[in-house]
């Protein structure tokens, strides 16, 4: 879902990169900014996004040259469709993994009882 980032005062960067960051809001949703598109989501829809942009990222990897890839959005309300170049889709799965890791991090963190804040 595109929507605008919520004010907040606890706001914790997951991971970023030159190209974007992945922000955790206070409300538990996942706010990913890259290339001046900001997108809001659970962090579960997160985790699928991450699949999908995986997938993708290997296809961009076999291809071996730049062209533009459509990358389907997992959205309850509505398919959502980026377009973007092989650096693109490579640099965005960077930033959707690395924040992913740090989700799955910091779950593991908290079953142990280990206050990551």
């Amino acid at each position: 879902m595109i929507t605008p980032p919520s004010a907040s005062s606890d706001a914790v960067t997951l991971y970023s990169t030159d190209e974007g960051s992945v922000v955790e809001r206070d409300d538990g949703s996942v706010t990913v900014t890259f290339d001046g598109l900001t997108l809001a989501f659970q962090p579960e829809t997160l985790v699928s996004l991450r699949d999908s942009i995986r997938s993708l990222a290997a296809d961009v990897r076999r291809c071996g040259s730049d062209c533009r890839w459509q990358l389907r959005l997992p959205d309850a309300d509505q398919r959502s469709v980026l377009v973007l170049t092989s650096d693109d889709v490579l640099a965005l799965e960077d930033l959707v993994a690395g924040a992913s890791a740090m989700l799955e991090l910091n779950g593991l963190l908290d079953e142990v009882g280990i206050e990551t804040s």
